[in-house]
């Protein structure tokens, strides 16, 4: 497994010591693969949306109207809904 090294301020690793039992490593690693796997989806999302052509009062008017879950991503300003059909 490749290493990496990321740079903290004094103050926090202070208080990581403090934290002797943690494994600070597998911390890291499982903060790193939740946000890779985030920063995915929201990309994969981002090209689902190049060619919307829903305003942000059409997405909020739609979400009102469902009674599905709507996940609701507010990225640069714009809202883009998605609906997990059940």
């Amino acid at each position: 497994m490749p290493n990496i090294t990321i740079a903290v301020p004094a103050e926090l690793k202070k208080e990581m010591d403090k934290l002797a039992e943690v494994n600070w490593s597998a911390v890291t690693r499982e903060f790193l693969a939740d946000k890779v796997k985030r920063l995915a989806l929201l990309k994969k999302m981002d090209k689902m949306l190049e060619s919307s052509e829903l305003t942000d009062e059409d997405c909020i008017r739609l979400a009102g109207k469902r009674r599905n879950l709507c996940i609701s991503v507010f990225r640069c300003g714009e809202i883009a809904c998605f609906w997990l059909l059940t």
